[in-house]
């Protein structure tokens, strides 16, 4: 079973009170990106969602325009047609000017046993733009728990936030390098992690979160 790994958008749409442009990209895995788009608009942002699940080419081109970028694909970031595990240039590429320019990378994991390589690349990324080193759980045994309880008081954003998000088959964050972990499962493993631009190499002055 596919995760659901990560679905707190009332504590992500914290991140930015302004309204901006947003890009949704996503292959329409259980129309998590209509869930996702309507909070968003909710929230006062305007967004665009494309769907890449047929040809990666599909990506737009150029997306300069977006002060938000959300990632909800559930395979990595290479052509469907090729399974070689590395990144497209052209997403990467996408990715990181997001984070020079300032803006908000969001980027959903997969449960483990079904798209490791995802969370590889995933992990990868995080640690090519500067935010130390990041490991994540690729085993049956470091599976979450169902319920994310525990949210970091610390976080200024967080302020309020009170109540239980359930997920299915969820993995877990067991290093995450110069980040800072935003919530945890009721054991304690981390589930959520958002790195500032102060974790990042000096060339970005965005933040990403996971």
């Amino acid at each position: 079973m596919k995760s659901l790994l990560f679905k707190i958008s009332l504590i992500l749409l914290c991140f930015n009170v302004f309204a901006e442009d947003v890009l949704i990209v996503h292959q329409g895995y259980a129309n998590s990106h209509i869930k996702w788009k309507n909070r968003l608009e909710d929230a006062g942002h305007t967004v665009t969602s494309v769907n890449i699940d047929s040809d990666f080419d599909l990506f737009p081109s150029n997306t300069t325009s977006y002060e938000q970028i959300y990632d909800l694909i559930d395979i990595p970031y290479h052509l469907v047609q090729d399974y070689s595990g590395d990144p497209s240039p052209q997403i990467s590429t996408a990715y990181k000017a997001l984070l020079a320019r300032g803006g908000t990378l969001y980027l959903q994991t997969e449960n483990p046993l079904c798209c490791d390589s995802r969370n590889q690349n995933i992990v990868d990324f995080i640690e090519e733009v500067g935010g130390g080193t990041v490991t994540y759980g690729d085993q049956l045994s470091d599976f979450s728990t169902d319920t994310i309880t525990i949210h970091n008081s610390e976080e200024d954003w967080l302020d309020g936030f009170s109540g239980t998000v359930t997920f299915s088959a969820g993995g877990i964050l067991t290093s995450i390098g110069n980040g800072t972990w935003f919530a945890k499962d009721g054991s304690g493993n981390i589930v959520g992690a958002v790195w500032y631009a102060d974790d990042l190499s000096s060339s970005y002055s965005g933040k990403v979160i996971v």
